[in-house]
């Protein structure tokens, strides 16, 4: 081989070689990098998953505390409702709630002790099936008292229950939430049947005493 071509062939290989040394350099630098860059990555993700972690456990500790205290709150609503009923129970009025489509919600004892039927059998129904026959009259004022927001007094009804036809006076008025809205209403009846018996009996004394007092005129 001749001096100049082999020159030329060392020229040759020292630029491929200065190439291969570069390409190796560009390799190195873009692997450190890309390893710093992963590094990175793997540390924000371990950060982040500390993170999540943390937020779940807190999440969890929030969660049973929040469930402690909505069963301590459920625990002292059912308390204070057992309360209210053991004083709407004491009351010797026939007290009663009813929601918006008529149906109660709420009796005391009194209440149904003269329908003579068992809180379950009352608790959810209408008007139309605990007195049937006077249905329409209880809604009718019902329906006034919710929308007008006026409550109604002294009304005497007649109802009619397993023992009989039984006469009452009752006052009706708004029932409602906390924010003012009315959501239905509430009850206050008195038993008068006794009453409304012995006024009966009165007139009919009366009107005997007046035939009575008449016949004595004519003899």
């Amino acid at each position: 081989m001749k001096k100049s071509e082999l020159e030329d062939k060392i020229e040759s290989l020292e630029i491929q070689l200065r190439h291969l040394t570069n390409d190796y350099i560009l390799t190195k630098e873009e692997y450190e990098k890309s390893a710093e860059k992963y590094h990175e990555i793997l540390s924000e993700l371990e950060e982040k998953n500390k993170a999540l972690q943390n937020l779940r456990e807190n999440s969890e500790k929030i969660v049973e505390i929040r469930t402690k205290e909505l069963k301590k709150s459920q625990k002292i609503l059912q308390a204070k409702g057992k309360e209210q009923q053991i004083m709407l129970d004491s009351s010797p009025s026939l007290i009663f709630y009813k929601d918006k489509d008529n149906r109660f919600v709420r009796v005391n004892k009194s209440f149904a002790d003269v329908l003579g039927m068992p809180f379950s059998a009352i608790i959810g129904k209408t008007d139309f099936e605990v007195f049937p026959e006077n249905a329409e009259q209880h809604v009718s004022e019902d329906l006034e008292v919710i929308r007008t927001g006026e409550p109604k007094l002294n009304i005497i009804e007649h109802i009619t229950t397993p023992k009989g036809k039984r006469w009452i006076k009752v006052d009706k008025i708004p029932y409602k939430d906390i924010d003012g809205d009315i959501i239905g209403i509430i009850g206050f009846a008195l038993d008068i049947t006794e009453r409304k018996k012995a006024e009966h009996e009165l007139r009919e004394s009366e009107e005997q005493l007046r035939l009575l007092m008449k016949l004595l005129k004519i003899l």
